[in-house]
C-alpha cells in the first residue's frame, strides 16, 4: 500500500513575512552601499592653522569728522582713551576731514537759520581743532599724520576765491592767512596736509591718498548706501568720512579680487539744529587698521556707545 504525502501549503501570512524579510535585506544592503559611498566622498574639516603674530605689525588709526566746536565731548573722550591704550603700536593716523566747522564762511553761500548755530566764533572753532591735534600728538608723538581736507575746510577756499574776485594770487594770499594749513600750523606740527583740488600719490582723484593697500578720502556721496557708491567709484579698498554713519560694503571683482569700503561714523554732535525734529541716523565711532609687514590689513570700525568704548575691555580679555 503506497503512502501519500500531504502537501502542506503555506498560508498567505507566512508568504508576506518572507517577502518583507527579503525586502528588508535588500534595503539594508543598499544602505550599506550608500554609507560606503558617503565615507569615500566625505572630507574631514582641516585643523586650524597655527599662525604666529607677524613681527613688525602696527596700527593705523582713522579719525572721521569732528567739526571743531561741534565735537561730541563724550565721544572724543572715549576715542582719546582708546588711543592712549594702543599708542605704543600706532604708526599712522589719517584724519578724514571736516575737523573744522568753518561756519563763519557760510555767509556768502548759505544763511544760518538759528541763533544758537552762531554761538561760537571761528577762532573758537580753530582753538577746538588745535586742542584736538595737541592731544593726538601728545598721545602718539611718533605717529605720521595725514590731514585730509573735507567739504567744510573747502568753505574757506570758496570764501577766499569770492573775496579775491577769483584772482588766483590774491586768493592764495587769503588762503595762506586763513586756510586750514595755516590756522592749524600743520607744517610746524609735521602733519601732511592733503588739500582739496590737488592730486596725490599719482591718483586721478584729488584729495585722496593711498597708504599700503587702502585709499583714504573725505568722500562726496550722501546716498543711503554711500559705502556701495564709493566702492563702485574706487573699485578698491577705500575708507571715507562725510556721511557720519558707520557703513561697510564689499564686492568681488575680476581685476581687484575682494574689495571693501568703510565709513567709521563721526565724533561730532549727532543731532544738529538744521535737521529740525528728524532723529539723526549718525553713529559715533572711529576706525583701526592692523597692518602686516606684507601690506595685508584688518580694518575694524570701532563703535562708541553713549561715550563708551568696549575696545579696552576687549584688549584686556585677549591679553
Amino acid at each position: 500500500m503506497t503512502k501519500r504525502r500531504d502537501v502542506i501549503q503555506n498560508s498567505p501570512l507566512e508568504d508576506a513575512k518572507r517577502e518583507l524579510k527579503a525586502r528588508q535585506q535588500i534595503i539594508e544592503a543598499q544602505r550599506k552601499t550608500i554609507d560606503g559611498l558617503r565615507e569615500k566622498r566625505s572630507r574631514s574639516i582641516p585643523r586650524a592653522k597655527k599662525q604666529r603674530s607677524k613681527a613688525g605689525s602696527w596700527i593705523r588709526v582713522v579719525i572721521p569728522d569732528t567739526h571743531g566746536c561741534y565735537v561730541d565731548p563724550e565721544a572724543i573722550s572715549a576715542f582719546l582713551g582708546d588711543l592712549e591704550s594702543i599708542s605704543g603700536s600706532v604708526r599712522e593716523i589719517v584724519m578724514l576731514g571736516d575737523h573744522l566747522e568753518c561756519g563763519a564762511f557760510l555767509a556768502g553761500h548759505y544763511t544760518l537759520g538759528y541763533v544758537s548755530e552762531a554761538d561760537f566764533s571761528h577762532q573758537q572753532d580753530i582753538d577746538a581743532c588745535n586742542d584736538l591735534l595737541d592731544k593726538i600728538q601728545k598721545t602718539c608723538p611718533k605717529a605720521n599724520i595725514w590731514y585730509i581736507e573735507g567739504n567744510h575746510e573747502r568753505r574757506i577756499v570758496r570764501w577766499c576765491m569770492t573775496q579775491a574776485q577769483r584772482h588766483g594770487a590774491d586768493a592764495q594770499y587769503l588762503l595762506d592767512c586763513h586756510g586750514a594749513a595755516s590756522v592749524l600750523r600743520l607744517s610746524d606740527r609735521g602733519i601732511t596736509h592733503i588739500e582739496q583740488g590737488k592730486h596725490y600719490c599719482d591718483l586721478t582723484v584729488p584729495a585722496t591718498i593711498k597708504l599700503g593697500r587702502c585709499y583714504f578720502t573725505h568722500g562726496s556721496s550722501h546716498a543711503k548706501h554711500a559705502a556701495s557708491v564709493m566702492l563702485q567709484m574706487y573699485n578698491a579698498n577705500v575708507v571715507f568720512g562725510h556721511v557720519h554713519r558707520a557703513l561697510e560694503a564689499s564686492a568681488s571683482t575680476v581685476g581687484a579680487g575682494v574689495v571693501r569700503s568703510w565709513c567709521p561714523g563721526c565724533l561730532c554732535l549727532k543731532q544738529r539744529l538744521w535737521s529740525h525734529d528728524r532723529p539723526s541716523q549718525w553713529n559715533h565711532g572711529y576706525a583701526l587698521q592692523m597692518v602686516a609687514p606684507d601690506g595685508d590689513f584688518l580694518h575694524i570700525n570701532v563703535p562708541l556707545f553713549e561715550g563708551r568704548s568696549l575696545l579696552r575691555p576687549l584688549i584686556s580679555q585677549m591679553a
